[in-house]
């Protein structure tokens, strides 16, 4: 018989989509850490999740793979961590770069960590806290796909097609990249002007 946490925890994921990642402390409203994680281990054993690596569970997606993306987010959720893909990662998630990475990157606000499952590696760098936190989102990823081509790629044309995928948020990145970089901050000015 089922208890009413484990109902719970087990309803919360019949909810979400295929393909969502999760971490015992997804369920911190409902039930403490050791719960969650003894909760998602009895759904593994029935059938319902895969348990990925320690701490991080899967709910399959028709014969897809857990997308390393989801499982680096899920990480950065359950360690309080901000992070923001870096180089080819970031490329590749935007659209720029069609080969998929090897090693999926992220920067940091926390500490320098490396995980696996599977075929995927995933790899954390620690960054200056007050770029994670003086950046949004989209100002944080548009440096980061900056930085992944480098200052002597960047050229107008590149930036017209960089400028595409961030057009809905000029107004808070031509306000935000003031702290970033000079190099960085010119090729943004210039990319919106």
């Amino acid at each position: 018989m089922e208890n009413s946490i484990h109902k719970k925890i087990k309803k919360r994921i019949y909810s979400s989509l295929p393909g969502s990642v999760f971490v015992p402390s997804d369920f911190a409203d409902i039930a403490s850490q050791s719960t969650a994680s003894k909760s998602l281990c009895r759904l593994c054993d029935a059938g319902l999740l895969c348990h990925l690596m320690q701490g991080v569970f899967w709910l399959p997606d028709n014969g897809s793979h857990p997308s390393p993306d989801k499982v680096a987010h899920a990480i950065a959720r359950s360690k309080d961590w901000r992070i923001m893909p870096c180089g080819k990662t970031a490329l590749y998630i935007l659209g720029l770069e069609s080969d998929r990475p090897k090693k999926w990157t992220y920067v940091t606000n926390g500490t320098y960590r490396r995980y696996s499952y599977g075929n995927y590696k995933i790899e954390f760098n620690n960054t200056v806290s007050r770029f994670m936190d003086a950046l949004s989102d989209s100002s944080a990823m548009l440096v980061q796909v900056l930085k992944a081509y480098g200052k002597k790629n960047v050229s107008e044309e590149l930036l017209k097609t960089i400028r595409s995928y961030f057009e809905d948020a000029e107004a808070i990145v031509l306000e935000e990249i003031h702290d970033t970089t000079d190099w960085i901050a010119d090729a943004v000015i210039k990319m919106f002007s």
